[in-house]
């Protein structure tokens, strides 16, 4: 049996947690270290490393937001329209009426 959906948002979370707490304690050694680091557009600006730490949680729940954003939109795009259910659906509603004139329920 795999884990729930809450659980699973509980295990990344507590881990993205654990290592922001751990980046946030050791800031100046992350920073003293990524001084020789190179990355593709050159050197890494020790300010833009602090910024990066501290605001990691903002940075993390706007990225959750732009994937919820997108997979919305994702799903939107590729909504089908359902002709045979719509008249399978009108056949039902005009049972239903019916039915209902039947018992006297509707006039």
């Amino acid at each position: 049996m795999g884990l729930l959906r809450y659980q699973i948002f509980l295990v990344y979370g507590i881990a993205f947690v654990s290592v922001w707490y751990y980046a946030l304690q050791r800031k100046d050694e992350i920073v003293r270290a990524a001084g020789d680091t190179v990355f593709v557009g050159g050197m890494i600006s020790p300010k833009l490393l602090v910024i990066l730490v501290d605001w990691a949680p903002l940075f993390a729940v706007l990225a959750l937001g732009l994937y919820a954003f997108l997979l919305l939109v994702i799903g939107v795009i590729k909504f089908r329209d359902c002709p045979e259910a719509a008249a399978e659906l009108e056949v039902q509603v005009a049972q239903a009426k019916k039915e209902l004139k039947k018992k006297g329920i509707v006039s």
